[in-house]
């Protein structure tokens, strides 16, 4: 896919057949494409929530937003030492976003900015791209926030992509690629609305929906 020009549309119909970009750090001109042997899902409805992850949740008021500022979402996500969210990335994913299938979420205390993630969403499929935590804990309260989400819209596919320890104590598991594409196939197809959520307080009803 070297010699194929770097649109959104070519970033939606490689996520399709279970592809995905990644910028090169050393040369931003550069577009890797990823197809692991090995891929991270969390189940839909099963993120697991550790008992002080819950306890601190229901002690702080916090709140959550979707695609309130998804540009300084992804440029947070991005601010780090070495980082494969590169300026074609960036621009791409911006253009995804005003086009309805990238997406963000932010997480809030009051008006302060904690931590949040963005993703690509295609039918019932989520693809989690990158999350950042601006206080402790942060990059969690966004995930808690978008299995809310993916949860109350009936989305069947949450890809997490390479497995992690942080990831793994979420209740991430791996899938064998044909696993994967069997499980997306069925995701890709069916219609839901990412972004239909009366609930934006991180709260005991939302904690019950997903809680694991």
């Amino acid at each position: 896919m070297n010699n194929i020009i770097f649109t959104p549309t070519v970033i939606l119909e490689s996520y399709k057949k279970g592809i995905f970009p990644m910028g090169d750090s050393e040369n931003n001109r550069v577009i890797l494409w990823c197809n692991p042997d090995k891929r991270a899902v969390i189940p839909v409805g099963k993120l697991h929530i550790s008992r002080s992850l819950r306890k601190e949740c229901m002690k702080r008021n916090l709140n959550f937003s979707i695609d309130r500022c998804f540009e300084k979402i992804i440029l947070k996500c991005a601010d780090r030492n070495e980082t494969w969210i590169t300026p074609p990335l960036i621009q791409n994913y911006i253009s995804l976003n005003r086009y309805g299938y990238a997406h963000s979420i932010e997480i809030w205390d009051k008006t302060t900015l904690l931590g949040g993630l963005y993703g690509v969403s295609i039918g019932a499929a989520f693809f989690a791209e990158s999350m950042f935590s601006e206080s402790r804990n942060g990059s969690k309260f966004a995930m808690i926030a978008l299995m809310f989400i993916l949860v109350k819209n009936n989305f069947l596919l949450l890809d997490v992509q390479f497995m992690t320890k942080h990831l793994r104590t979420m209740g991430a598991k791996e899938l064998t690629k044909t696993e994967f594409l069997q499980e997306l196939e069925k995701a890709k197809n069916r219609p839901a609305n990412f972004q239909k959520s009366k609930l934006t307080n991180i709260n005991t009803e939302l904690l019950d929906t997903i809680y694991y």
